[in-house]
């Protein structure tokens, strides 16, 4: 028994982290830089904190653009316990999602893909993407395979288990 439950009380942690989004940028051909606003990054979930990024760009075969963004939530679950050394620290439920953003050539979003909802995706993440003349969006998972999807965000095959890739290029 530790002395703050001998006394009555439980002693508990609270921590609570900031939230960081990712913000996209557009230059003109003349040089001037403002802010992407057809950019909407992912939101944490309520009551959880979180933090986004931008994993990889590359320019669509219509002039438009390809966006993978990294979205992570967490949040503080259950009580931390006692007041011994191990128990102050607190569980926590996660979230990491990968996101595909598809704009046409006029800025505007066509579609968002969360891509662990594709077939045979599960929690790879994604480590690389690239798109080729035809349309189609390939994107290297965590596990070395690669995801094709057309240029709508529809799923067209995936690489077998064990693909053995370990980067695309545009």
């Amino acid at each position: 028994e530790s002395r703050g439950e001998s006394m009555g009380f439980s002693i508990r942690r609270t921590y609570s982290a900031p939230t960081y989004e990712p913000v996209l940028y557009e230059l003109t051909a003349k040089g001037a830089v403002s802010r992407f606003t057809g950019f909407s990054p992912a939101r944490p979930p309520e009551g959880m904190s979180g933090s986004g990024s931008i994993c990889g760009i590359c320019a669509g075969s219509d002039g438009g653009l390809v966006l993978l963004e990294n979205s992570f939530a967490s949040a503080e679950t259950g009580e931390a316990g006692s007041a011994s050394a191990g128990d102050l620290t607190p569980v926590y439920e996660s979230r990491d999602v990968w996101l595909l953003h598809i704009y046409g050539p006029d800025g505007a979003e066509r579609c968002r893909v969360d891509l662990g909802a594709l077939p045979g995706t599960g929690q790879a993440g994604a480590r690389s993407l690239a798109c080729d003349g035809s349309g189609y969006i390939y994107v290297l998972d965590g596990a070395g395979r690669v995801l094709v999807l057309d240029r709508s965000g529809a799923y067209v095959s995936r690489s077998p288990e064990g693909g053995g890739f370990d980067f695309l290029s545009s």
